[in-house]
C-alpha cells in the first residue's frame, strides 16, 4: 500500500487467478476409416448420409483446436501427413480456400493432433495426404449416395477460389473440433485461452492491482488511484463518530486506465461535518478507504489505506 503512483501506474501486474467461462466444443467432419484412393487429390466433404452423425459443414464459428483422421496402411507403407485445410462455399461447387494449418505426421489407425485455426460456420473441411511431397488420396468408400465428397487436383492458393468436382457414395476421413472464440482473438476458449474475455491475452485474466493516496481537505477526502489494468474501481469510506454510530461516504464509480491517475472524492456528510466540528484540533477521526476494482473476468481487487480527519472545533 502506498507505493510511489508513478511507478505503479507505468507498471504491469501478472496474472494471479484464472476463471474459465462455460463453453462447449463442437466436432464436425467424418470419423470413418479412409483407404488409399485416387493420388493428388483435395476433397471435402458436401453432406452426409444418416450413418455418419457428424455435420458435414461447421455448425458454428470459432476455432479449430483439434483435428482427428483414421486410415488403413497404404501399400507400400510409407509415412504420411495430413493437410487440413478450411473452404469456404462461393456459389456453384466453388470454394475459397481461407485458412490453413501446417502439415501433420500421422500413422496407419487412429490419428489427433492439435491446431489452431479460425473457422466460420458453413465452412468445410478441406483434406489432404502428403507423402514424400506428393499427395496421396485417402477416402472412405461407403455405398451410401447420401454421401457426398467434392474433389480438386490442384486446390487454389491461400485466399484462392476454385471449382470442386463431385462424387457421391464417398466421406473425406477427417473430423475437426470446434471451440468457442468469445473474444475473437484466434485462440480456442477451453483449452488455448485462460482468458476468453480479453484479446489482449491468453493467459490468465490479470486482476486490476491498485495503489491508492489520499489528501483530506474541510468538506471532502479525494482519493488518489493508479491502476496496473483497465478496470471499473468504486471508492468508500467508513468513519466512526462514536456512540456506536457511522458515516458511510462514497464516490461514483469510473473506470481508471493503466498509465493515468484518477481522483475520487469522497464528500463529508452531514453527520460528519457535525462531529468534525465539535471535535477540538489536536483529535482526529479515522476515515478507513477501500478502493476497489474487477477485472474482464469478474474478479475483485481491493486496495484500502486509512486516512485522519482533523477536528474543526
Amino acid at each position: 500500500m502506498n507505493k510511489t503512483l508513478a511507478s505503479l501506474a507505468a507498471c504491469a501486474f501478472a496474472a494471479l487467478a484464472f476463471v474459465p467461462v462455460a463453453g462447449a466444443a463442437t466436432e464436425f467432419g467424418s470419423n470413418c476409416t479412409g483407404i488409399e484412393g485416387e493420388p493428388g487429390f483435395t476433397v471435402l466433404d458436401l453432406s452426409h448420409s444418416s450413418s455418419e452423425p457428424l455435420p458435414a459443414a461447421a455448425p458454428v464459428s470459432g476455432v479449430i483446436t483439434q483435428a482427428k483422421t483414421t486410415y488403413e496402411e497404404v501399400v507400400p507403407p510409407r509415412r504420411l501427413s495430413v493437410r487440413m485445410q478450411v473452404y469456404r462455399p462461393a456459389g456453384a461447387n466453388q470454394f475459397t480456400l481461407v485458412e490453413e494449418a501446417p502439415p501433420a505426421p500421422v500413422s496407419p489407425g487412429a490419428n489427433s493432433f492439435a491446431t489452431r485455426v479460425p473457422v466460420q460456420a458453413g465452412d468445410h473441411l478441406g483434406f489432404s495426404v502428403l507423402s514424400d511431397g506428393d499427395a496421396v488420396g485417402l477416402f472412405c468408400r461407403t455405398f451410401d449416395s447420401g454421401d457426398l465428397l467434392a474433389y480438386i487436383e490442384d486446390p487454389p492458393p491461400l485466399g484462392g477460389t476454385a471449382t470442386f468436382g463431385t462424387a457421391d457414395e464417398f466421406r473425406a476421413p477427417l473430423a475437426a473440433v470446434i471451440e468457442p472464440d468469445a473474444d475473437n482473438d484466434g485462440y480456442g476458449d477451453e483449452t488455448q485461452d485462460a482468458c476468453p474475455q480479453s484479446a489482449a491475452v491468453q493467459t490468465a485474466c490479470p486482476l486490476v492491482a491498485l495503489e491508492s493516496s489520499a489528501k483530506a481537505g474541510k468538506k471532502a477526502v479525494t482519493v488518489s488511484i493508479a491502476a496496473s489494468t483497465e478496470g471499473t474501481v468504486g471508492v468508500k469510506g467508513v468513519v466512526k463518530l462514536g456512540k456506536g454510530k457511522k458515516a458511510t461516504l462514497k464516490a461514483k464509480a469510473k473506470t481508471v486506465f493503466p498509465g493515468k491517475v484518477a481522483n475520487f472524492k469522497l464528500k463529508f456528510s452531514a453527520k460528519l461535518i457535525k462531529r468534525l466540528k465539535k471535535l477540538e484540533p489536536s483529535k482526529k477521526l479515522t476515515l478507513k478507504v477501500t478502493a476497489s476494482a474487477t477485472n474482464v473476468a469478474g474478479q475483485l481487487s481491493t486496495d484500502k489505506l486509512k486516512v485522519k480527519l482533523k477536528g474543526q472545533g
